[in-house]
């Protein structure tokens, strides 16, 4: 059993206080540790300047542009898809833009801004998270229509992974094949 006494104002525990000077400095450590680590990939993100956007249709590149080499209006996802296969200024190198690739792309409207967010402005899709997401303006946010299979992503310029080294595989589930006992 223990004994809890309280004398005076503090309360004590075998005639010692509860919470000692040391106690409460290890708990303010342990506070500001959690802290910094959960705020410390958000201060890494925003301190790059430059961004690149990223459009994705059905899994598939639709295009890669930096936001602030293009006017600030409302684009469609065809001509944003038009200019990052003609390469115009702020299409990115890398396009899947061949003619029929994109037979039916969905009628959304992206925005970009003059300070050089990004938002969707307008989709068909039922929910409308997409639009409701707001702007994207530092690397790491994203909007994602998922009726209309399209992802916005904004990456750290000159951070991003190549296409090529990229296998398609994500994570392989259940057992591998059998093999054959020699």
């Amino acid at each position: 059993m223990t004994k809890t006494q309280v004398t005076g104002s503090e309360p004590t525990h075998f005639g010692r206080p509860l919470l000692r000077r040391r106690d409460l400095i290890v708990f303010a450590v342990v506070i500001l540790l959690a802290l910094l680590l959960k705020l410390a990939p958000h201060l890494w993100l925003s301190q790059s300047g430059k961004i690149l956007a990223r459009l994705s249709f059905d899994n598939r590149l639709l295009c890669e542009f930096d936001p602030a080499q293009l006017a600030p209006r409302t684009y469609s996802l065809e001509e944003l898809a038009e200019m990052s296969s003609a390469g115009l200024p702020g299409a990115g190198e890398r396009r899947e833009n061949r003619p029929g690739l994109w037979p039916e792309l969905p009628p959304m409207s992206i925005v970009i801004e003059a300070d050089g967010g990004i938002r969707v402005a307008a989709s068909d899709c039922p929910d409308q998270y997409c639009v409701r997401r707001g702007v994207c303006r530092k690397a790491g946010d994203f909007a994602a229509c998922v009726p209309n299979k399209v992802i916005l992503t904004l990456l750290p310029a000159g951070d991003h992974e190549s296409e090529e080294a990229d296998s398609g595989i994500d994570m392989v589930v259940g057992d591998p094949a059998p093999r054959e006992e020699p």
